[in-house]
């Protein structure tokens, strides 16, 4: 995934690229946000999370037994808004989905 930036530098969107590559991804974070000072005191980590399609996840849940009871594309709430300005790109593009389930 990489982000489509606009002429001032505001994100808008995504390039998605290989949705249908199901697997671990390694990706490398630092603390980009966080001021200089303290953001060189930690090296770049790596952290491993695993890509499926929205299909597999649902799928995978109802094998397992589970019923959804809900689905949820969080978006930040106005007032998450004004206290974390970046926030903002979440408006355009969902990057998570929180799934309530019964078994």
């Amino acid at each position: 995934m990489r982000w489509i930036e606009d002429d001032q530098g505001n994100r808008i969107g995504v390039v998605a690229s290989r949705y249908f590559e199901e697997g671990r991804i390694d990706d490398e974070w630092t603390f980009s946000a966080a001021p200089e000072a303290i953001r060189n005191q930690f090296k770049p980590f790596r952290v491993a999370h695993f890509h499926k399609t929205l299909s597999s996840w649902i799928n995978l849940l109802i094998d397992k037994g589970f019923a959804i009871k809900r689905l949820l594309e969080p978006c930040p709430t106005p007032d998450a808004l004004e206290a974390y300005p970046p926030l903002r790109c979440m408006l355009n593009v969902p990057l998570f989905l929180h799934v309530r389930v019964d078994k």
